[in-house]
């Protein structure tokens, strides 16, 4: 395995930006990084998308690091830049849908080469997951626990252990050179192990069932948790545990050590992440309301017509959850799909204004236009921020904008969709726009009341809808709160 001229640069780009702690430009970084300006394109397009570096535009714009320096390591880099980490064929595994991979070991178990090779490639991963960035530029804070490394020789039969070796004067101080191993480990994981560890700590620990699991007479356990930071509550450090047996000599190796050194302070970066992802969907909730209040500030829509479809999508999906409990649709849904009913039309602010302040109807060449605002909001929404946890709130922003005009029967646009091929939440706001048009149109002389405008609909005279949503519609438009409350 040889590294990339890629990947060597990639180390350089981070290790520079969290050297400066600043946004720097692609010349910035080409001159002072000593990077050819050709791999930084690729380079930071892999490291966006692996969350280690983002970008800011304008003036004062650039590149900068999205963690801190201390939580990035070597093997975060490695693994994002190198198509492949192992070391040999024989450790990769088979994707999911691959009937064959070349050079695939089919003897896993058994196999005495891959068996080392294994080994080397644990040693190798985490010692590239113990360098940090941090560390490389010289601002690596002391570890807060001590660099932990201590081996413990048990005998299987009495349960007594010697402290073989440890390297921290306070482990040293910790564990004594001989004693109980039951009473050591019950100790050492009601005072340190993190909650939620505590329980496979204790099972894979239990010398009572010491020789389970044998095979030829030998067993290799291993496992990561997170220990207490020594003097804290919250902060934890994560640790490997290596266990060894032979039933040939009766004695388990016990090994403990930090699986990455530089401190890892898990409660911090939860809240931090946590925190991180309610901005972005506060910041995605006032964009939504605000695209609303333009379409209406522009006329594109009547008056108060936000606050209506919210009331009318609202109406409809309680209805198709209450009486059609196999499309299994839940609260959360209803909610986000009817605050995101109101910027279905939002495609229309790309285009002339004139369009829609005339009274008369559009020209062949307008209506041809016109038919291009589902995609153009499609775009507009996919620029919205993004985020793992908003993922079913972006479909739902992209699908109501994109298919809201296509029709059951394949006669809508921009696709032609038919039957459920359309999205549910596209079904059910195209058939609140086709309402709202109705009651609402400027370009109707005469005034469609409410209960013509529902006798068109189910009569199929304003495109084609499913017979499950017709229905759905038609008991919400019986009920005594269909129309919405008078707003100002």
């Amino acid at each position: 395995m040889q590294l990339t001229s890629t990947t060597d640069y990639s180390i350089r780009l981070v290790c520079f930006l969290a050297y400066k702690e600043e946004p720097c430009s692609t010349a910035t970084i080409a001159t002072s990084a000593n990077i050819p300006n050709n791999y930084i394109p690729k380079i930071i397009k892999k490291l966006k998308i692996a969350n280690i570096v983002g970008s800011v535009e304008g003036v004062q714009g650039g590149y900068f690091l999205l963690k801190k320096p201390e939580t990035i390591t070597l093997w975060d880099i490695l693994d994002t830049m190198e198509s492949t980490m192992k070391i040999n064929k024989c450790l990769e595994e088979k994707q999911e849908g691959e009937c064959c991979v070349p050079n695939y070991c089919h003897n896993r178990e058994t196999c005495k080469v891959r068996a080392v090779f294994e080994q080397f490639q644990m040693d190798l991963e985490r010692k590239l997951e113990e360098v940090t960035i941090a560390e490389l530029i010289g601002k690596a804070a002391k570890h807060p626990f001590g660099n932990t490394y201590v081996t413990l020789e048990i005998d299987a039969e009495t349960g007594k252990y010697k402290r073989v070796y440890a390297y921290d004067a306070f482990v040293r101080d910790y564990i004594p050179k001989e004693g109980d191993f039951r009473e050591f480990i019950k100790k050492y994981i009601e005072e340190y192990v993190q909650e939620d560890d505590k329980e496979r700590i204790t099972e894979l620990t239990d010398i009572g069932r010491i020789e389970e699991d044998l095979i030829n007479g030998y067993w290799e356990k291993q496992t990561r948790f997170r220990q207490r930071v020594r003097d804290t509550e919250k902060d934890y450090v994560w640790m490997e545990l290596h266990q060894y047996f032979n039933i040939d000599d009766n004695v388990a190796i016990f090994v403990l050590q930090n699986s990455i050194l530089a401190a890892r302070h898990m409660s911090s970066v939860e809240e931090e992440l946590e925190s991180k992802s309610k901005s972005i969907e506060e910041n995605y909730w006032f964009a939504i309301e605000l695209l609303s209040r333009i379409l209406n500030e522009r006329n594109l829509e009547y008056s108060n017509s936000r606050l209506e479809t919210i009331h009318y999508t609202e109406k409809i999906y309680q209805k198709l959850a209450e009486l059609y409990p196999e499309l299994e649709i839940t609260e959360v849904e209803i909610k986000n799909v009817a605050h995101l009913a109101p910027i279905h039309n939002v495609g229309k602010i790309r285009l002339p204004k004139e369009m829609f302040l005339r009274l008369d109807e559009l020209t062949a060449e307008e209506e041809k236009l016109l038919k291009t605002h589902p995609e153009l909001g499609a775009e507009i929404v996919a620029r919205f921020p993004k985020d793992k946890k908003l993922e079913h709130i972006q479909q739902y922003s992209r699908d109501i904008c994109l298919y809201h005009h296509e029709r059951y029967d394949g006669s809508g646009y921009p696709y032609g969709l038919k039957g459920e091929e359309i999205p549910l939440c596209a079904q059910v706001v195209g058939l609140v726009d086709v309402y709202e048009e109705l009651i609402n149109s400027k370009n109707m002389h005469v005034s469609t009341g409410k209960e013509k405008a529902i006798q068109m609909i189910l009569s199929g005279k304003c495109g084609s809808f499913s017979e499950t949503l017709l229905h759905s519609f038609l008991a919400a438009a019986m009920q005594s709160d269909w129309e919405p409350d008078e707003v100002d």
